[in-house]
C-alpha cells in the first residue's frame, strides 16, 4: 500500500507540473484543484500505510485511492480538451498500475472496465477527437491490460513457488526454520501493533531411537 500511495503522489505531482507549464490554457485552476486532491489522497495513503494494522483496512484505503485517481483522470482529461488531450495519458498510467498491482483478478477486471468506461465518457462528453483516435487508444489500453496482468500473475506464481521452496520442508510440507522465523516475526509484529499478548508453543514428535540402518533419526526443536 505504501508503494501505491507514493506512486499516486508522484503521478499527480507530474500532472500539477503540467498544469503549471500550461497556465494559459483553459480550466487550469480546476485541474490544479483536482490534481492537488489526488496528491492529498496519496499522502493520506502513505500515512495509512504506516498506521493501518489489518489487510482489510489496507485494501479499503488502496481501493479508495484508486477510485479518486480514476475520477481525477477523467475530470482532468475532460477539462483539458477531451479524449485526445495530453491529460488523457492519466488513463494509460492508471491502467498499467491497476493491471500490475491489483492482486484479485475480478477486482482488476472491474477497475479496468471502470477506467475504459470513464475514458469513453470523456470521449463522448468532451471535444470530439480525430477519427480513429478513441479506437486506437482503447485498443492500446486493452493490450497493456492483457500484457501487464499476464506478466504480473506469472511473476506472482513464481514468487509463491520460491517462497514455498524456501519456507517449507519438502518431505512434510511443514514450516522449516526459515519459515518459522518469518512467521513468528510477522506474528510478533502484528501482536505488537494490536497491543495483544503472544505466546509460542514448541514441541517435538520424533523418537530418540535408532533406525534400521543404524542412523539416529533427526530431531526437531
Amino acid at each position: 500500500m505504501l508503494l501505491t500511495a507514493a506512486l499516486h503522489v508522484v503521478s499527480h505531482g507530474i500532472a500539477v507540473l503540467y498544469c503549471l507549464m500550461t497556465t494559459g490554457e483553459p480550466n487550469r485552476p480546476l485541474m490544479l484543484t483536482a490534481y492537488s486532491c489526488g496528491m492529498a489522497s496519496g499522502a493520506v495513503g502513505i500515512w495509512a500505510a504506516r498506521t493501518v494494522t489489518t489487510k482489510a483496512a489496507g485494501y479499503r484505503v488502496s481501493f479508495t485511492i484508486l477510485l479518486v485517481t480514476i475520477a481525477m483522470a477523467a475530470l482532468g482529461a475532460y477539462w483539458d480538451g477531451g479524449a485526445a488531450s495530453p491529460a488523457a495519458l492519466g488513463f494509460v498510467t492508471t491502467t498499467v498500475f491497476v493491471a500490475s498491482y491489483t492482486p484479485h483478478l475480478r477486482l482488476m477486471m472491474a477497475l479496468e472496465a471502470l477506467l475504459l468506461a470513464s475514458y469513453l465518457a470523456v470521449a463522448a462528453l468532451g471535444q470530439p477527437p480525430r477519427p480513429g483516435h478513441v479506437f486506437l487508444y482503447m485498443a492500446g489500453m486493452l493490450v497493456l491490460i492483457s500484457v501487464c496482468s499476464t506478466q504480473t500473475r506469472k511473476l506472482a506464481r513464481q514468487r509463491s513457488q520460491l517462497r514455498a521452496l524456501a519456507a517449507l520442508d519438502p518431505l512434510t510440507g511443514a514450516l522449516n526454520r526459515r519459515g518459522l522465523a518469518d512467521f513468528t516475526q510477522h506474528l510478533f509484529r502484528r501482536c505488537g501493533r494490536a497491543a495483544r499478548p503472544c505466546s509460542v508453543w514448541i514441541s517435538t514428535t520424533s523418537r530418540a531411537s535408532t533406525t534400521a540402518s543404524g542412523t539416529p533419526p533427526a530431531t526437531s526443536c
